[in-house]
């Protein structure tokens, strides 16, 4: 068998050789005439025909479209991560420490019914003392074996025309610092908490999205609905700071 020379790299090789010993290409068999031709053997052919699937499953360059498609992604991916990050992240808010006021709920339960003859006070410690009294609760899961949220912790801080509330859920076995703003709205009788602004961790959340929040912070404070209901059917509702002033009907 005759010396071929690589169309590629131009590179001689003997007739017996498949691929080029310069390149690696395939080395290709001499047409001269039809007839004349030598038969390709089963080693060369074997050889084009794996040489023609590769370049077929080669993918396709990528496009400019598709190259930013794939920018984007990878931006929103990031964004995704360092949304996750600060949601799970704890706060720097620490609660002033304050004296424990023994019996808080009863207390408050008190208060309020003598507001019925003269204007009543919560102050923030007597709430958050008896908040801290009632302990951690959690929602009976419909669907046995599949965890449900437990409410760890609740505090409030009060100030002049709204009232923030803390919440520590914990979901799976890690924290979840909640927290939402309310400012109450309404008139004599007829009193509401509106909500106005509220954060995971330290992530400040969108306006939209306060409505997903809310109901979280409601159901933990659920122990509490009958003394929330009575403050909003309060003749005058006003909060200072540290303090609920309030008149009952």
């Amino acid at each position: 068998m005759s010396d071929r020379a690589c169309s590629s790299c131009g590179t001689v090789n003997t007739g017996s050789k498949v691929y080029c010993s310069g390149c690696g290409g395939i080395l290709q068999k001499s047409t001269s005439s039809a007839e004349g031709a030598e038969p390709a053997s089963a080693t060369t052919a074997v050889a084009q025909r794996r040489s023609v699937r590769i370049e077929a499953d080669r993918p396709a360059p990528p496009t400019l479209f598709s190259r930013i498609k794939g920018v984007v992604r990878y931006l929103l991916l990031v964004a995704l991560g360092v949304v996750v990050v600060l949601a799970l992240m704890e706060p720097n808010e620490r609660a002033p420490e304050t004296q424990d006021i023994p019996n808080a709920r009863s207390v408050i339960q008190r208060m309020m019914a003598s507001a019925r003859f003269s204007p009543g006070v919560l102050s923030q410690q007597l709430l958050n003392s008896c908040l801290a009294q009632q302990g951690s609760s959690t929602w009976e899961s419909p669907v046995r074996l599949v965890p449900m949220p437990t409410w760890e912790s609740f505090r409030v801080e009060i100030e002049a025309g709204k009232i923030t509330v803390f919440a520590v859920l914990s979901v799976m076995g890690r924290p979840l610092h909640l927290s939402e703003t309310f400012c109450p709205e309404g008139l004599s009788g007829e009193w509401r908490l509106v909500p106005v602004s509220a954060s995971i961790g330290l992530l400040k959340l969108p306006r939209k999205l306060l409505p997903g929040i809310t109901p979280l912070i409601r159901a933990g404070m659920s122990p509490f609905d009958t003394e929330l209901a009575s403050l909003a059917t309060s003749r005058n509702l006003v909060m200072r700071p540290g303090m609920i002033e309030f008149t009952a009907r």
